[in-house]
């Protein structure tokens, strides 16, 4: 069981959208770091759309 919600974004990539909305450095958790960078880029779109 994978935990997709819509389309390519996963409960974690709605969290870490909305730690960035909230002005947190998402360089600085070892979470994100670990991502390559298709899915830190699918963050930082969801987290500037109005989406969230």
């Amino acid at each position: 069981m994978e935990d997709k919600m819509l389309g390519f974004y996963t409960v974690g990539d709605f969290a870490l959208a909305t730690l960035k909305k909230l002005g947190i450095d998402l360089a600085s958790l070892k979470e994100y770091t670990r991502l390559d960078s298709f899915e830190k880029e699918l963050i930082d779109e969801l987290a500037e759309s109005g989406d969230l």
